[in-house]
């Protein structure tokens, strides 16, 4: 039941109270540019990276509701056999990548991102958009996710920033960063977020997974 409770468990690790980087001074990277298929426990997760102009992106984030569904068969990945002496890391992308309309997306999340530079490292802040409360904020951000970028080829690495530990400013949150995030070593593979770029010629099927889940384009 992880991926039910994804959000909310994320949501406490990674919601820093300061932003980190400049949107304003900030580039994208067109190599970080296009749609990203990962895992999270197991469960498929859709990540696009989408410029919005010169210096920020527009990002989505896209889940199954829970894991019964894959259990039912909508998870193409659990459900593609493996060839016998078939590499895992080369196979499983490439069975998934073959029915990406049949991920059963549920739930997603809209944000604004930017990249900075931190100690000599990539990070990406993602700022959360569409936010409407009844609180006094309203429609005013009050919270931001970080993240350390590692990119390879076709394959990005996130390894989310731990807000309960990073500060309260801007300033304390990138001593953190400095302390805690440049050496890659310090990682364990559960602290990472591992994503396969999908092949543009695979966004059909990705819009009618999309599609599914009530995002279309204007027809």
């Amino acid at each position: 039941m992880f991926i039910i409770m994804a959000p909310f468990l994320i949501c406490v690790l990674a919601c820093l109270d300061a932003p980190i980087g400049d949107p304003e001074t900030s580039r994208v990277d067109p190599k970080l540019t296009g749609v990203w298929l990962g895992k999270i426990e197991d469960d498929l997760t859709l990540l696009v990276l989408q410029p919005f102009d010169k210096r920020t992106y527009l990002v989505g984030w896209f889940w199954p509701e829970s894991d019964v569904d894959a259990e039912e068969g909508e998870n193409p990945e659990k459900k593609a056999p493996k060839k016998d002496g078939a590499n895992e890391d080369d196979a499983k992308p490439k069975g998934v990548e073959t029915k990406l309309n049949q991920i059963n997306l549920k739930r997603g999340t809209i944000f604004k991102g930017w990249l900075t530079t931190i100690g000599g490292h990539q990070f990406m802040c993602w700022e959360p958009r569409f936010v409407v409360d009844t609180k006094e904020g309203g429609m005013k951000t009050e919270e931001w996710w970080g993240f350390k970028v590692i990119l390879e080829k076709n394959r990005l690495t996130l390894a989310l920033v731990d807000a309960r530990k990073a500060g309260e400013t801007t300033k304390e949150i990138e001593k953190f960063i400095k302390a805690n995030y440049l050496d890659n070593k310090k990682f364990k593979d559960k602290d990472l977020w591992h994503f396969k770029k999908i092949d543009k010629s695979k966004y059909y099927e990705v819009a009618k997974a999309l599609e599914k889940m009530g995002i279309s384009g204007l027809k």
